[in-house]
């Protein structure tokens, strides 16, 4: 399922990171990804359902796809000799 949200989210990110910036797509990413950890983990320890903890791993993964902004972001920062 989080791979399925990161297939989405790769659409997404790289589109917003060229209007907004990449720092504030970066943040945003990580932050939501921390809090998507969260809730899984009380799903799973509250025994809620699956179904649950499925579109919280899909929803986690659309929002943890921003690796293309960041692989972009090292691109900018290497010098050319690297």
């Amino acid at each position: 399922a989080y791979p399925l949200g990161m297939f989405g989210g790769l659409f997404v990110w790289p589109k917003l990171s060229d209007s907004i910036g990449r720092r504030p797509i970066i943040v945003f990413s990580l932050f939501c990804s921390g809090v998507g950890f969260l809730l899984q983990a009380a799903v799973v320890s509250l025994g809620w359902s699956l179904w649950l903890f499925l579109a919280l791993r899909v929803g986690s993964g659309a929002l943890a796809g921003a690796s293309p902004v960041i692989k972009a972001c090292i691109a900018d920062l290497a010098r050319e000799d690297e």
